[in-house]
């Protein structure tokens, strides 16, 4: 979901979005426009520009929990 335009977080109901939270594995661009509504051990994937044009950098960052659900993937 591209959450981008919304400028509360309450439209992002009028979207589903909880029901994505409880049925399936959500991608979200400008997470933080849930505000207090981002769901509890949410996982933030962040793309960067690498040392080159044909690189990039992603960057995982998440609670402890993720540290045990990703060992051995990363």
């Amino acid at each position: 979901m591209d959450l981008y335009r919304l400028e509360k977080p309450e439209e992002a109901f009028e979207l589903g979005i909880e029901e994505g939270f409880e049925t399936a594995a959500c991608l979200i661009e400008w997470p933080s426009k849930l505000g207090p509504y981002l769901p509890p051990g949410f996982l933030t994937l962040r793309l960067e520009h690498g040392a080159d044009s044909g690189t990039r950098k992603l960057t995982i960052i998440g609670d402890d929990t993720w540290a045990q659900r990703v060992r051995g993937i990363v």
